[in-house]
């Protein structure tokens, strides 16, 4: 049996489907998908993006997380790593573009080892 090798670079930090969803908007010039956060890091994040969005590899957009308690979105330039489609939702991996995931935002409570620590 083959071990399983990660090709994620950074540890993630998966998003507990029971705290509410953090919403992702994919920004392109010709169109906008929406997703829901499935893990994060400093430097990248997944999104399971709502069926098939037609994306390339290498592609750039601009990513918009929103959460209910939060006013203001965090908008991020970011770039398709890789994607895989499920038959009806794309997982799909992207590393920022301009440098780590700032902290003191929403997504900080997400990057703990365990998102409940306090």
């Amino acid at each position: 049996m083959k071990p399983i090798i990660s090709r994620r670079v950074h540890p993630r930090h998966e998003v507990p489907s029971m705290v509410g969803a953090v919403r992702v908007e994919l920004l392109l010039p010709e169109a906008h998908h929406h997703g829901t956060l499935w893990d994060v890091a400093r430097e990248g994040t997944c999104v399971l993006i709502h069926g098939d969005p037609g994306l390339e590899l290498g592609q750039s957009l601009e990513l918009r997380f929103r959460h209910d308690v939060v006013i203001e979105p965090i908008c991020l330039q970011a770039e398709l790593l890789w994607q895989k489609l499920t038959g009806v939702n794309t997982f799909a991996g992207f590393r920022f573009l301009g440098g780590a995931l700032p902290e003191g935002t929403f997504l900080d409570d997400y990057m703990r080892m365990n998102w409940a620590d306090h």
